[in-house]
């Protein structure tokens, strides 16, 4: 009989990383910030130029968790016109901007159901994440969620991908 030889160590099974916005979930802006823009009563000719304010400093401060929420939100719609707006209905409107991605849910289930380490790696910010977290089933399968106002850093800064263990593994 041959002498054994070793069984070679199996190889890792990779990590797979997901996005939020515009992977597991489409984001519809225009629409959001429509409501905004109309609530604080602003000039309706800006609604094409509201993706501007996605680069504003104020907001990667509000995704790294910098600000609360009543900060920012009252800060975005004095921005966006003179009226104030209630929180609630801010709230709601910034929150209006996501619709299912079922085909990508669904391949987040495959990866999952192939036994993968799944994590969420998202620019984000407590309320669009709250508002997720409990329409997309599959997120409290992942192993973890490196969020960027959890980790204080968002996309582009290298903070942020710097370790994403980091990151909350909810």
């Amino acid at each position: 009989m041959p002498p054994s030889q070793p069984v070679p160590p199996s190889p890792p099974r990779p990590i797979v990383l997901f996005d939020l916005g515009e992977v597991l979930v489409h984001l519809r802006f225009q629409r959001g910030m429509a409501t905004l823009l109309h609530l604080a009563g602003g000039d309706p000719d800006r609604a094409h130029d509201l993706r501007e304010i996605f680069v504003d400093p104020f907001v990667l401060h509000w995704n790294a968790g910098r600000l609360s929420p009543v900060e920012f939100l009252e800060t975005l719609c004095q921005r966006l016109g003179p009226k104030p707006v209630p929180i609630h209905d801010a709230a709601l409107a910034w929150c209006d901007v996501f619709e299912p991605y079922p085909e990508m849910e669904a391949l987040a289930q495959e990866v999952l159901d192939a036994g993968h380490e799944t994590w969420l790696l998202s620019n984000t910010d407590p309320l669009h994440f709250a508002r997720e977290l409990t329409k997309i089933g599959v997120l409290h399968r992942f192993k973890g969620l490196h969020l960027s106002y959890e980790v204080g850093a968002a996309k582009p800064d290298p903070r942020y991908v710097a370790d994403p263990a980091r990151g909350s593994a909810h």
